[in-house]
């Protein structure tokens, strides 16, 4: 028996499926939601979009949709606690002593991804795409949003 997929996702994903960005996989994006509302997957996300989902650019309909999304008992919300604080200084430190510079919310987001053992990361970001697999992100997959259901009906 498969267990079920955890996935987590850092906020240009959040971003993108509130917004209906045209420009984003919505296809991926929603085939998760899908095994979210089923019960077959579990979504970590971490306490941090609270702080990039703005109320200011977003409608009440928006904003409730993200809220309700979040109170599900098979969505994760981690707290950016010692543990995550911890793991995102390592892998801002691993980052630079690879030449690369990783902002704070982002090793945050990765952190919590592999602190809560999500199975990947999913975000628009290309240059967090360029970590997936390494070292610096304890040999995380990130990549665009796409569910395992989803990527099994690509194959």
């Amino acid at each position: 028996m498969n267990k079920r997929p955890i996935y987590a996702w850092d906020a240009t994903v959040i971003l993108a499926w509130l917004e209906e960005d045209k420009n984003a996989p919505l296809g991926g994006i929603d085939s998760v939601v899908q095994e979210v509302d089923d019960g077959t997957a579990t979504l970590v996300v971490s306490v941090v979009a609270h702080t990039e989902v703005l109320k200011a650019r977003h409608t009440q309909q928006q904003m409730k949709i993200f809220h309700e999304f979040l109170e599900r008992s098979n969505v994760v919300v981690g707290n950016v606690d010692l543990r995550v604080s911890e793991k995102a200084e390592e892998i801002r430190s691993k980052g630079m002593a690879d030449g690369r510079k990783i902002k704070t919310p982002d090793a945050q987001h990765l952190a919590t991804a592999i602190i809560f053992g999500a199975d990947e990361f999913h975000t628009l970001d290309e240059k967090l795409i360029k970590l997936s697999g390494t070292p610096i992100v304890d040999n995380l997959t990130i990549c665009k949003p796409i569910s395992r259901s989803g990527q099994a009906m690509l194959e």
